[in-house]
């Protein structure tokens, strides 16, 4: 159901824009006129993407709760990478995930990616068990702007850059 309604609002004059973390991607290949290979088929479906990476390549399975789910996510960003299509990689930064954001900037430049947006994870809409957790973290704050900090430094070393929004 997408891909067709992707076609018929971008028909009717609109730009599509999309939001993914990239589990399926056969279904983003026909958006962004690639075959399941990544050869071009046709012009992109979309205009702009939104992909959030989730964690590290290593941590991406037990994270989402699939297996193989870090594969496809690998080779989606590959492909929106490729493509062309303005777009914009991000990563909601838990404590949790913390560890792994300097992973993610040296696999997002591996990758050919220029640019990074470090999101804080935040209570305000989130389920109340995250947002009892989150508020037992006294200092997230701080210690999410340190690791931001430590990753506009790292993306500096391997050409990525790295910003923050809160």
């Amino acid at each position: 159901a997408l891909v067709p309604a992707a076609r018929r609002v971008r028909e009717a004059g609109f730009d599509v824009g999309l939001h993914t973390g990239g589990a399926y991607p056969g279904r983003l290949a026909t958006l962004l006129g690639r075959d399941r290979d990544g050869a071009r088929l046709g012009a992109p479906l979309v205009d702009w993407i939104g992909f959030d990476v989730k964690a590290s390549w290593a941590g991406y399975a037990a994270l989402v709760g699939r297996p193989g789910s870090a594969p496809k996510a690998k080779r989606s960003l590959g492909m929106l990478l490729a493509s062309g299509v303005a777009h914009e990689l991000r990563m909601t930064v838990t404590p949790a995930l913390q560890p792994q954001v300097p992973q993610i900037v040296d696999a997002i430049a591996r990758a050919g990616g220029e640019s990074l947006v470090l999101q804080r994870a935040r209570p305000d809409g989130a389920g109340t068990t995250f947002a009892a957790q989150l508020g037992r973290v006294a200092d997230w704050e701080e210690r999410f702007a340190a690791s931001a900090e430590a990753a506009e430094r790292r993306g500096e070393t391997v050409g990525v850059r790295v910003t923050t929004r809160s």
